[in-house]
């Protein structure tokens, strides 16, 4: 049972790994973003047009 209860956290571990560090597209010019390392309230997507996350496109 324990086994069990293992693989699942297993699982959505690495679902919330590829969530949290995949790659979005910037909304005012569509070249692909990457995040940058660091824990998620320090990090912000930014775009070589000067776009960051959490601004209006």
């Amino acid at each position: 049972m324990m086994a069990l209860v293992y693989i699942l956290i297993g699982i959505v571990a690495v679902f919330v790994w590829f969530w949290w560090a995949g790659d979005t597209l910037c909304p005012r010019c569509g070249t692909e973003l990457t995040k940058e390392f660091g824990a998620p309230w320090q990090r912000s997507n930014r775009c070589s047009c000067g776009w960051r996350t959490g601004e209006r496109p």
